[in-house]
């Protein structure tokens, strides 16, 4: 029985037990990459062989030879690879938040620079009202008793 790229593919994510959620999020493809029938772009192939390094292209794109480079039979994952895929996972975590903070900050920080200016505005205004009060003579009215007429 042969089989597509897809389906190798999601024979390989589940021996490296990466869901395909995390393999199309990873590798930026859209949702449901591995749902499509037919064939998949050699864009989309080339950047699964590099971030996947350990991935028999051939196999991938034939079917033919061993999942895996260097290998004659899959193997389970050792504890190292377990580890170290927690730590990229966690990394990426990690990037991903500091990024939503650095975005904040940009936020905070652009609205910081209208605030002062806005202030600077205002203060100009009151400076300006000052020295026009302090200058111009002031008329007393008082409303208690009509004008004659």
């Amino acid at each position: 029985m042969t089989t597509t790229i897809q389906e190798r593919i999601l024979q390989y994510l589940e021996y490296k037990r990466v869901t395909p959620y995390k393999f199309c999020k990873d590798l930026e493809f859209p949702m449901g990459s591995l749902n499509k029938r037919g064939s998949i772009g050699t864009d989309k192939y080339l950047k699964i062989i590099k971030y996947y390094r350990d991935l028999n292209p051939e196999w991938l794109l034939s079917g033919e030879g061993t999942m895996l480079k260097d290998e004659q039979a899959p193997q389970a994952n050792t504890p190292d690879d377990k580890y170290l895929l927690l730590l990229e996972e966690h990394n990426k975590t990690l990037k991903d938040q500091l990024k939503d903070k650095e975005a904040i900050i940009k936020e905070k920080e652009e609205k910081e620079a209208l605030y002062k200016e806005k202030i600077k505005d205002l203060q100009q205004q009151v400076q300006a009202n000052t020295i026009y009060q302090s200058g111009a003579p002031t008329a007393s009215y008082s409303l208690s008793t009509p004008p004659a007429p």
